[in-house]
């Protein structure tokens, strides 16, 4: 007789670690051996969790904060996203090991258009938590950040949607303080998991993994500097500020209700191994691509840097327009390194990779800042070196608020306007010029649209993050 609650979902959550584990380590044998595993488990989520076939997945206690979640039957954004993943690996993965690819491309892409369609919700900018099944079949419009970085982390949004998403968990998900007192002047916070109320257990809770989980979101997403402030709090808040020196807590003791519990808990300790290797160092293997991926996340104030692991080490150095990047690795099969990189300045005087001069693009769909990526072939050690000149990037200054109806006037000196991309609908009667944008703005809330500059030899996406008030508040 079976008494205890073996309730829980986690081949979701073990199939996605073997597939971290796969796309880090390229072992096609292991691949092949779990092959019946994968197909097993997306054909058995598919019937549970999407019964209808609209490609939107229900879940049931799928993730950390499961407990107290239920969604009835509805179709919901964080398994959706793991599903999504889930089928666009086992798609390469059937491709390398000869088996039809078709079927998993087919639902993985049926996942992210129903998602798209469904649960993301345009005139806001985020997804919904769910949508009900039955009855009105409403979108839950406030999701906790499991949503948000579970949707990242699978790779589902675009990134204006990524932009957008991590601008909802700014306005709208409470910051506690954390605040040091042997670090004056700096500001820590910690993340609760949603706003939802009252309060209970697992749903609303101050949790270690989550905020980490988070933190990897914003790297992903494009934002380093939110990233590490949040990561750097957890840092300080677990190991240093609560009830045991170096712990990696469940719950923080900033939790209400529950306050600090446990010690040295595996999701916290997960998570703060990918968000160390992969977020702040953005190293981040696709051996199924025959890639290593390297797009660093370190805070703009930094000048050196350096991590060393078994397969791989990088260290940074930066002194002032200078920059060097040695990496070494020890990956079978060589694979090409695709290095991403943060412009300091809108030019490149010279750019070399083990000594000789090298090529690079830009990244078009860079938000935020302009990027340019360096394509490095198949070797087990690079020194790359890179001399900008010119101007810093420029960021054109936006009103704190601004009323519904009023005009939005925004100048930049140097960067030139080639394009507005306005996903909320906020803009009215534009204008455009080639240094200015003017336009009527509607809507209330926080806003964002995206204007395409281009300086120097480069371009990127603006993020013009407005709030939006009604002319008249009581």
């Amino acid at each position: 007789q079976i008494s205890d609650p073996h309730h829980y979902d986690m081949n979701l959550v073990l199939v996605d670690q073997l597939l971290w584990h796969i796309q880090w380590t390229g072992d096609l044998d292991f691949a092949r051996e779990m092959w019946p595993v994968l197909r097993r488990h997306l054909s058995w989520e598919k019937r549970c969790f999407d019964g209808n076939g609209d490609g939107l997945y229900d879940a049931y206690a799928s993730i950390w904060a499961s407990d107290a979640l239920q969604y009835s039957g509805g179709g919901v954004t964080h398994s959706s996203s793991y599903n999504y993943r889930g089928n666009l690996l086992a798609a390469k993965i059937a491709r390398l090991l000869g088996e039809d690819p078709q079927p998993y491309l087919a639902e993985a892409e049926k996942i992210l258009q129903a998602v798209n369609r469904e649960l993301w919700m345009p005139e806001k900018g985020w997804y919904g938590e769910y949508k009900d099944l039955i009855g009105r079949q409403r979108v839950h419009p406030a999701p906790a950040i499991w949503t948000t970085y579970h949707a990242i982390d699978a790779g589902m949004p675009d990134p204006f949607q990524a932009w957008q998403s991590l601008r909802y968990v700014n306005h709208n998900i409470p910051r506690i303080p954390a605040n040091v007192k042997e670090l004056p002047g700096e500001e820590f916070y910690s993340l609760s998991t949603s706003r939802w109320m009252p309060y209970e257990w697992s749903i609303n809770n101050v949790a270690l993994a989550e905020n980490l989980h988070m933190a990897l979101a914003y790297w992903q997403g494009g934002d380093p500097e939110t990233a590490c402030r949040l990561w750097k709090s957890q840092v300080l808040e677990s190991m240093y500020l609560g009830g045991s020196p170096g712990n990696f807590h469940q719950l923080s003791s900033l939790d209400v209700f529950r306050g600090e519990l446990y010690r040295d808990f595996a999701d916290p300790v997960g998570m703060a191994a990918r968000t160390l290797v992969e977020g702040l160092f953005g190293i981040r293997p696709q051996l199924l691509d025959d890639k290593i991926l390297i797009e660093p996340g370190f805070p703009a104030q930094w000048e050196f840097a350096s991590l060393e692991t078994p397969d791989i080490s990088l260290d940074y150095n930066r002194k002032g327009k200078k920059e060097t990047y040695v990496i070494r690795h020890a990956f079978p099969h060589e694979p090409r390194v695709v290095l991403s990189l943060p412009a300091l300045s809108d030019r490149i005087g010279s750019l070399t990779v083990n000594g000789s001069e090298a090529d690079f693009s830009q990244v078009e769909s860079a938000v935020g800042t302009p990027r340019i990526e360096v394509s490095l072939s198949a070797a087990e050690e690079y020194h790359i070196r890179i001399r900008w000149k010119g101007d810093p990037p420029e960021k054109p200054e936006v009103p704190s608020r601004i009323v519904t109806g009023d005009t939005l006037l925004l100048a930049f000196r140097k960067a030139r306007i080639t394009e507005v991309h306005d996903p909320q609908a906020i803009l009215v009667r534009q204008e455009t010029g080639d240094h200015t944008l003017a336009a009527g703005v509607e809507g209330t809330g926080q806003r964002t649209c995206f204007i395409l500059a281009g300086q120097g030899d480069l371009s990127w996406w603006v993020p013009v993050e407005l709030e939006i008030r009604e002319a008249m508040e009581i």
